[in-house]
């Protein structure tokens, strides 16, 4: 996980956003992959279904912006989707092992790997606060809940679920920024969530059965 945070951070910074976030749409591929060969776990049809349709989601999302990026940005973000996808797999085969220990690990694991390019002190008082929420409160609450998450779903329902970050991150921005999101984003958002609730569905519907 730490390897795959430090990836991103220099995919933004070497090719467009857009690359990267349609690059890291293929996470769920590769957590599929992962889990078959290392797990032994069958996936679902359903579930590659839904990964082509959010690949395409996250495509017609970005398409207004992707543009050709540099290779090394590219490989960023390709190297970003590998380890997050190997971040589940992982956590699912060692799901009954205790997450904190983890989790302190990998931030410890970032700090000491961006320390020296930090300028630490270069930051304004309401940045410094936004900062403190952010690392007190918000990613916390959120690794936690994503480190749990394989102990109940599979890798690659993980990894289909963390694409809604897509269709999320522009709401945000228009709810508190008002950016008005563009019809790209709608049309790919509308994709991928009819996609994942319909999984939803149809995985609950099957454990249901006799």
């Amino acid at each position: 996980m730490a390897g795959s945070s430090v990836l991103f951070v220099h995919s933004i910074r070497l090719t467009a956003v857009s690359n990267t976030l349609v690059i890291l749409s293929a996470a769920p591929l590769f957590a599929g992959v992962m889990s078959r060969v290392f797990l032994n776990e069958h996936i679902a049809t359903r579930t590659w279904y839904g990964v082509v349709i959010v690949v395409v989601g996250m495509a017609v999302i970005f398409s207004g912006g992707l543009t050709t990026g540099r290779f090394l940005g590219d490989v960023c973000a390709l190297g970003t989707a590998f380890t997050f996808a190997a971040t589940f797999v992982v956590l699912r085969r060692a799901r009954n092992i205790n997450i904190l220990p983890t989790i302190m690990l990998m931030g410890l694991l970032i700090s000491a790997s961006v320390a020296p390019l930090a300028s630490p002190f270069s930051i304004d008082l309401s940045s410094f606060v936004y900062l403190l929420l952010l690392g007190l409160l918000v990613l916390p609450i959120a690794y936690s809940l994503l480190f749990l998450a394989p102990r109940y779903l599979p890798a690659p329902d993980i990894a289909l679920v963390t694409m809604l970050e897509a269709l999320l991150g522009p709401f945000w921005v228009w709810l508190v920024f008002t950016e008005i999101p563009t019809t790209e984003t709608f049309l790919g958002g509308f994709l991928i969530l009819g996609t994942l609730v319909t999984l939803t569905l149809l995985g609950v519907s099957h454990r249901d059965q006799p």
